[in-house]
């Protein structure tokens, strides 16, 4: 059997290990930023945690000091409330197990607490430093591969989402993640250079520091940079009150006024060129509550709030959020971000907590900072903390929470916020929580242990099989899905990333509609090949049943309704099967009392409605939809395709040009139904108003040869030959297998044959 020391050697190693998980980083999984690093770090904890356990129950080591760690009563308490609202929530399963794309959950923060416990009881002065030392080494590589992320000119090396004026994600794949991150190791960077005597080491925490903070620098991230000036100004203020150096109380002060005034000039004149490149001042002048993120953030909160009013002790549980904010999603919303219409955060960790989890949850959360104060406090003036600690550490924590008032928490930054929480209460106590017992003593309750610890093993082989392992099994595939150019080679992999059986199914089961959705592109190949067709549309019932079955899991989300209402449209396409059009009409009709401002559900809605020759009610749910808000300009371009469908050609005209071209300026994703009504025109004899709606699709397709094309058509009908000829030569130039038709088209008009051309127009 391994000594008492070996195995907390192995345990003290493997949480260095934990350290290095930021960079673990594999291509071809979903979610490779999440997945397999949270896996990875579950696993770990679990390994520990067993270790820990069996020396428990051999009796070779006792907890001591559990009942003074505050931090683990708060922790405890906050996992043991969010489980009781998990049970009266929208999904205890969500809340427990999350989903493949965040890996949050209770479980995941369950095994943060565990993370914890077992550095409180393994990790003194010096493991405290080793793991950091290692961390730092880490935090050096994150910063390196954002820094070369974003100026790849300059290394000659491109990475994925590197470009200039990019926000590094390094890899951690989010610039919010990356920025508190590097907060944190900057902060504790500082602490141990304040710590530290030898030349070397001091010369390396300098060089962390300024590495980090360069890369903390790219990452623009507006609320980490507004923590870390009120953080600063926070240890300015309290060195003011506490420091005995006059002459660095008056400089601290002095540039505590400086920076007040830069700040004020920057936001004065932040259009300008210096302002708008300087390094986080830039950012900062951006602040504004008419910002579309602002906006949006404000519409979060407020559902939120909303939320909290609801059901203002449990709330909707944790990892259900999403539903609240379908609830009270306004239509208003599609004026400020059109393409991210979903949250699943509240993007405010204080108000996601309320909203989630209820009032209670919310004054456990709390306790962490006033508990972290009462700490430093009391430390500082039981002198167990220097002012330098005291300081660095209150300015952390404040940059920290303040961060946190704007965005919402990552596994990466409330890793290293519960290592902040261990080295405070290591630091205040002055000891970890565990003492060795002498091998031969024998506790009499060992055979009670061993079998508590024998069911905790068997718990954590579970938990590293299905909700680990299984995890990671399942983003594979739905990697090599999403990635395969072969679309039976697609839907095979996303049929073996549902037989997973997941708990936290949801995303592969997205994942997979969404992309059966996208066939709609190859209708063509599809109904060429009767095997292919036979195999696709067998996935869109798997798809659908897999749908089903995750509305049992979560009934009230309504992206599973907007998903089945698109998978039944696309289906019908390929088979023409009307049953699938009433189906979507039904599954959307359940969808819309979950979101009734959503207008995403009346588009699908109209198109169910249009697909089943339906048109005058495709029209009416339409008409509703442009009610709702009458400023978002694609609900007209989709009026007018049901107006067309309709037979009011000027209706859908004045819906698509007028109301939402010229009006709107709306840029259509898809042009067809443009083209539709240009065609529609000319059968009318509309020459004007054909060759008007070509010309709005060159403003939005400036590069398109067949709008040209097309354009030159509408010229001739219009008689206008000379721009027709331009437009031809244009179409030509962008396009080399234009040119030949350019030629004889140009001739045909250069030789008056122009009412020939009109006759070939039809």
């Amino acid at each position: 059997m391994l000594s008492t020391q070996t195995v907390a050697k192995i345990s003290r190693f493997l949480l260095y290990v934990i350290a290095v998980l930021p960079l673990v980083l594999w291509p071809g999984f979903t979610f490779p930023y999440v997945t397999i690093r949270t896996s990875l770090f579950r696993v770990l904890v679990e390994i520990v945690v067993v270790l820990v356990l069996l020396l428990w129950a051999g009796g070779r080591v006792q907890f001591k000091g559990f009942k003074r760690q505050y931090f683990f009563w708060i922790f405890f308490g906050l996992i043991i409330v969010e489980s009781i609202a998990a049970f009266f929530g929208e999904s205890v399963l969500a809340s427990f197990f999350g989903d493949m794309e965040r890996m949050w959950g209770i479980i995941t923060m369950f095994h943060i607490f565990l993370f914890y416990i077992v550095a409180r009881i393994f990790f003194g002065e010096r493991e405290w430093r080793v793991f950091f030392n290692v961390s730092f080494i880490t935090s050096l590589l994150v910063s390196a591969y954002g820094i070369i992320q974003r100026n790849p000119d300059f290394f000659r090396v491109y990475l994925f989402d590197a470009g200039e004026g990019s926000r590094i994600t390094s890899t951690l794949g989010n610039p919010v993640y990356v920025a508190m991150y590097l907060l944190f190791h900057i902060g504790f960077a500082l602490y141990f250079l304040m710590l530290s005597n030898g030349r070397k080491i001091r010369y390396f925490y300098g060089a962390v520091i300024a590495v980090d903070f360069y890369a903390f620098t790219l990452t623009d991230i507006r609320g980490a940079y507004v923590g870390l000036v009120l953080g600063a100004a926070v240890a300015a203020i309290l060195y003011a009150f506490l420091g005995k150096r006059k002459r660095l109380k008056q400089a601290i002060v002095g540039m505590f006024v400086l920076g007040v005034i830069v700040i004020s000039l920057g936001v004065r004149f932040r259009s300008s060129d210096m302002v708008r490149h300087t390094p986080i001042l830039g950012r900062l002048s951006t602040i504004s509550i008419q910002d579309e993120t602002t906006q949006t953030r404000f519409i979060g909160w407020n559902a939120a709030m909303q939320g909290f009013l609801k059901d203002p002790l449990t709330g909707v549980g944790m990892e259900n959020y999403g539903v609240l904010f379908n609830e009270y999603f306004p239509a208003r919303y599609y004026l400020f971000a059109p393409t991210e219409t979903y949250f699943d955060r509240a993007h405010n960790q204080f108000l996601n907590v309320l909203a989630e989890s209820g009032i209670l949850a919310l004054l456990l959360y709390l306790g962490f900072p006033v508990l972290l104060g009462w700490y430093l406090i009391q430390g500082y003036r039981n002198k167990r903390f220097e002012l330098g600690e005291f300081l660095l550490f209150s300015g952390l924590i404040v940059a920290y929470f303040v961060h946190l008032f704007f965005v919402f928490d990552d596994i990466q930054s409330l890793l290293f916020f519960v290592a902040l929480l261990g080295i405070i209460e290591f630091r205040y106590y002055g000891s970890v929580v565990h003492t060795s017992v002498d091998a031969g003593a024998v506790h009499r309750k060992k055979t009670a242990r061993s079998m508590l610890v024998a069911i905790i093993i068997l718990l954590a082989l579970y938990s590293a099989v299905h909700l680990n392992f299984n995890v990671v099994r399942a983003a594979g595939y739905s990697g090599k899905a999403f990635l395969s150019q072969d679309s039976n080679e697609s839907i095979e992999n996303y049929r073996r990333a549902l037989a997973v059986n997941l708990i936290p199914s949801e995303n592969a089961v997205l994942n997979f509609s969404e992309y059966l959705i996208g066939l709609s592109e190859k209708q063509g190949d599809i109904q060429a090949q009767s095997s292919f067709k036979t195999n696709v549309v067998a996935a869109f019932s798997e798809a659908e049943q897999a749908l089903l079955r995750e509305i049992e899991k979560k009934p009230n989300d309504v992206i599973f309704y907007v998903k089945l209402g698109q998978l039944n449209n696309t289906w019908f396409l390929l088979d023409n099967e009307v049953s699938h059009l009433s189906k979507a009409i039904a599954y959307v009709e359940r969808g819309m009392p979950l979101s009734l401002e959503r207008i995403q559900l009346y588009l699908i809605l109209g198109e169910s409605y249009v697909l089943a020759g339906e048109s005058e009610k495709a029209v009416e749910v339409l008409e509703q939809a442009v009610r709702l808000e009458p400023k978002f300009s694609a609900t007209y371009y989709y009026l007018g395709r049901a107006l067309l469908t309709n037979g009011q050609l000027e209706e859908a005209y004045d819906a698509i040009v007028n109301k939402a071209f010229i009006e709107r300026n709306y840029h259509p994703e898809n042009n067809t139904i443009a083209f539709v009504l240009a065609e529609e025109m000319a059968t009318a004899g509309e020459y004007k108003k054909m060759v008007m709606v070509y010309q709005y699709l060159i403003v939005f397709e400036p590069r398109s040869a067949r709008v040209y094309s097309a354009l030159a058509i509408a010229y001739v009908l219009a008689d206008q030959p000379e721009d027709a000829i331009r437009a031809a030569q244009k179409a030509a130039e962008l396009d080399p297998s234009f040119a030949a038709e350019s030629r004889v088209f140009i001739q045909a008009i250069q030789d008056g044959r122009i009412d020939e051309l009109k006759q070939s127009a039809f």
